[in-house]
C-alpha cells in the first residue's frame, strides 16, 4: 500500500497509529524534495563521493534519455543465501518492504527506485578460478534500500530520503532525522575527479591467450557431443596501476557517459560497496517491468562494426542459430508466466559501439503474481550469457571455465513501490578495487566457432571498459 502524504505531521500520525509489527515487518518512510535542475554528472559525483564512509552507492544512467538514478548509503539491506532459490528468497522481502510505504512531500515519480538488487552470475556458494580476489565479499543476491536517492528524470531533479521503521513510536524521530538531512542537501555537491596524465599499467590476461583458445576448442568438442548447443566463455584482463593510486570510479563513469551519449539503449551502471566498484555500460536490459507489462530483448550474434551486418549477421547461418537459441529460451521462460507474449518475427542489426549485434524485441503481459524476483529466477542466465541448455551449460562453466565471474553478466537493477522495475546484465564492465581493476568480456561458442575470431571479438568487447579506465590499446 502506498500513501502519499504532503504533510509530515499527518504522515507521522499515520505511522504512529499502526500497531507495532513483529518478525521484521515495518513501514518504509520516504521524504521527497524537488530540487533546482542539476546536471546528471553532479548527481553522479555526489553519489560516488569517495569521502563518504562507508562508500555504498548505485548508479543507473540512460544517457540518451537523460535519466539518472543514484542511490547512496543503506537504510536496510538483506542478502539471500547462495543457491537456485536466491532470487525467490528475496521476493518475500520485497513484498514486505513495499507493503506499507509512506511518502512525505510531493508524489515520487514511478521510475524513482526505492531499492536496488545486485547479484553474482553463478548461484553456487563460494568463488573459484582466476580473479577470485576481485570479488571477495560480493553478495550472491542482495536487496538494498538506499538511505538517499537522487534523480534526474523528465526534466525534474529530486531527492528522496528513506528509512525503515519497525517501531511506530519512532516515526517522528525518523522524520526529523530525514528532514535535517534534507535541510543540509545544498546542491548535492561532490568532488570533481582528479585530472590525470596517462598512468603506466601492469596487464595480465586471465587466462592468457593460448589457454583461452584451448578452452574454446574444448567447448567445441563438448558441443559436438550434442548435449549442449551453446556455451558462453568469459575472460578477464587484470590491470594494476604502477603508481599505486586507486582507480577513480567517478572518472571512469564520466567517460562511459560521454562515450555513450549518442547510443540509444546503452545503460551506464555502477554498484559500489566494500572498497570495490563494479561498473560498465551495458547494451542489454534483462527486462523492464511496469506493473504487468514486460519488455525485453534477445541480443546475440556479433560482428565488427566495419563489416556489413546484412552479410555478417543476417545471412550467416551460425549467427542466426545462435540468436535463435536466445529468442527461444526467453520465450520459453515467459510463456507460462504470460497472458500475452509477442516477439518480433525477425531480428534486426543494432550498432553498439565498435560492434554489430542481432536484436529481437519481446513483449509480454504477465499473469498476476509474477514480480521482478520471479522473473530473475526464470530468465537468468539467458543463453546469451551462459549457454544452452541452461543448467547443463552452467555446470560445465563452473567446472571448466576457471574464472570467477562475480557480477560479470549477472542481473543488476532497481525496483519501485509503484510496480516499476528495470534490470540489466552486467556486461561491457569492470571491477575496480584500489589500484587494481579487472575488465571482463565473453563470447558465445557454437560448434562452428573459430577460436581466434572469438578472441578478437572479446578484445572489442573489452574496449568500453578499458577506455573508461584510460587503458585501451589497439590489438596488435
Amino acid at each position: 500500500m502506498l500513501n502519499n502524504s504532503p504533510g509530515e505531521g499527518s504522515l507521522a500520525s499515520e505511522v504512529c497509529a499502526q500497531e507495532p509489527r513483529r518478525g521484521g515487518h515495518g513501514v518504509l518512510v520516504r521524504v521527497h524534495r524537488l530540487l533546482p535542475a542539476l546536471p546528471g554528472l553532479q548527481l553522479l559525483r555526489w553519489g560516488a563521493d569517495p569521502s563518504a564512509e562507508p562508500l555504498i552507492f548505485s548508479l543507473w544512467c540512460e544517457p540518451t534519455q537523460d535519466l539518472w538514478l543514484v542511490g547512496r548509503g543503506a537504510a536496510v539491506s538483506a542478502e539471500a543465501p547462495a543457491g537456485e532459490q536466491r532470487f525467490l528468497a528475496l521476493s518475500d522481502l520485497r513484498s514486505r518492504l513495499f507493503e506499507q510505504v509512506h511518502v512525505a512531500g510531493p508524489p515520487i515519480p514511478s521510475e524513482v527506485p526505492a531499492a536496488w538488487l545486485t547479484s553474482r552470475f553463478h548461484s553456487t556458494p563460494g568463488l573459484s578460478g582466476a580473479a577470485v580476489a576481485a570479488w571477495q565479499g560480493w553478495p550472491s543476491a542482495q536487496l538494498r534500500v538506499p538511505a538517499e536517492v537522487a534523480y534526474r528524470s523528465g526534466g525534474r531533479t529530486g531527492w528522496v530520503g528513506q528509512a525503515w521503521v519497525e517501531d511506530p513510536s519512532e516515526a517522528r524521530a525518523v522524520l526529523d532525522r530525514l528532514n535535517q538531512r534534507a535541510a543540509t542537501l545544498g546542491a548535492l555537491q561532490g568532488p570533481l575527479p582528479p585530472d590525470e596524465a596517462p598512468v603506466a599499467l601492469e596487464r595480465e590476461a586471465l587466462p592468457e591467450r593460448e589457454r583461452w583458445l584451448d578452452l574454446v576448442e574444448r567447448a567445441r568438442e563438448t558441443l559436438a557431443e550434442g548435449e549442449l548447443r551453446k556455451l558462453v566463455l568469459a575472460r578477464a584482463l587484470r590491470l594494476r596501476r604502477q603508481d599505486g593510486r586507486s582507480f577513480s570510479p567517478t572518472r571512469a563513469l564520466e567517460r562511459l557517459v560521454e562515450r555513450h551519449a549518442d547510443q540509444p539503449g546503452a545503460i551506464v551502471f555502477a554498484e559500489g560497496a566494500g572498497g570495490a566498484c563494479f561498473l560498465g555500460a551495458s547494451p542489454e536490459p534483462l527486462f523492464r517491468l511496469s506493473e504487468r507489462r514486460l519488455t525485453t530483448q534477445a541480443l546475440a550474434g556479433t560482428a565488427p562494426a566495419h563489416q556489413d551486418p546484412e552479410q555478417a549477421l543476417l545471412a550467416d547461418p551460425k549467427t542466426r542459430r545462435e540468436h535463435g537459441l536466445v529468442v527461444d529460451a526467453i520465450r520459453g521462460a515467459l510463456a507460462s508466466r504470460s497472458e500475452r507474449l509477442v516477439a518480433a518475427s525477425a531480428p534486426a542489426p543494432r550498432r553498439v559501439g565498435q560492434l554489430w549485434h542481432l536484436e529481437t524485441p519481446i513483449a509480454a503481459t504477465l499473469r498476476r503474481g509474477q514480480g521482478p524476483c520471479e522473473l530473475l529466477a526464470a530468465l537468468h542466465p539467458t543463453p546469451a550469457l551462459g549457454g544452452d541448455p541452461r543448467q547443463a551449460a552452467q555446470r560445465w562453466l563452473r567446472e571448466e571455465e576457471g574464472l570467477a565471474r562475480g557480477a560479470y553478466g549477472a542481473p543488476l537493477g532497481w525496483l519501485s513501490p509503484a510496480g516499476e522495475a528495470a534490470f540489466l546484465v552486467g556486461i561491457r564492465s569492470a571491477l575496480l578495487r584500489g589500484p587494481e581493476a579487472w575488465a571482463f568480456a565473453g563470447a558465445g561458442i557454437v560448434p562452428a566457432s573459430d577460436p581466434a575470431a572469438e578472441w578478437a571479438e572479446t578484445e572489442l568487447k573489452l574496449r568500453p571498459a578499458l577506455e573508461a579506465l584510460d587503458a585501451w590499446e589497439e590489438p596488435s
